[in-house]
């Protein structure tokens, strides 16, 4: 899974009050999210600190905001263990098609 972009759009919606807590989990959320360092890079793109170096300098993995943050993942395609066989499968017989329908072109 890639953190960024869920977490940014997780944050967005935060600040937007696109989304909100039950008061029970707020404070754990913000203390969380709020220790999540990052930085951009030269084309301008987030990049999140890794849990592994936020274990090293001693801050918790932020487990329930990494949840949260996964309602925000987008155009991920999941299938199940046992399908993936089935799904294989199915993109061999369509990479095969595109290939031959180009090869012609």
């Amino acid at each position: 899974m890639d953190r960024k972009p869920c977490s940014v759009l997780a944050a967005e919606a935060v600040k937007d009050a696109r989304i909100t807590f039950s008061n029970q989990y707020v404070q754990d959320l913000l203390d969380q999210a709020s220790k999540i360092s990052y930085f951009f890079d030269e084309k301008a793109r987030y990049h999140i600190e890794p849990k592994d170096k936020m274990k090293e300098e001693g801050i918790p993995s932020p487990g329930l905001w990494d949840t949260v943050c996964m309602a925000f993942l987008e155009s991920a395609h999941y299938i199940s263990s046992a399908d993936y066989d089935s799904a294989q499968s199915c993109l061999d017989t369509a990479r095969r098609a595109a290939e031959d329908a180009f090869a012609g072109a």
